[in-house]
């Protein structure tokens, strides 16, 4: 479960004005539809745990939300303090764990 790049997106989000959304549950190649999430409970936790390896730790909200009787998981990653960036992945350290957002890429 999980994408292994979720770092990465959270370090572009915080790094970015405003932050990002990202939203868990619908699939962009099928025209955005709702695929739904399998088990929400795991998935905001896993969320949480990424978003604490992380430097400084990644502020979200997490909110679940039911959508055509599926289960859709909507993060939302608040932009880092200017005094606190760039925000990286802890363990891949500052030079090769900080990311920007360039349209739909980190």
């Amino acid at each position: 479960m999980g994408n292994p790049s979720i770092g990465d997106t959270f370090s572009s989000f915080s790094n970015r004005n405003g932050g990002g959304i990202i939203i868990f549950g619908v699939d962009e190649s099928k025209q955005y539809e709702i695929t739904g999430v399998y088990d929400v409970d795991k998935l905001q936790k896993y969320l949480v745990n990424q978003s604490k390896a992380m430097e400084p730790e990644v502020r979200l909200e997490i909110k679940a939300e039911e959508l055509q009787g599926k289960y859709v998981v909507v993060a939302i990653v608040s932009e880092c303090p200017r005094e606190n960036k760039p925000c990286y992945i802890r363990e891949k350290g500052m030079i090769q764990g900080s990311y920007i957002r360039v349209g739909d890429s980190d």
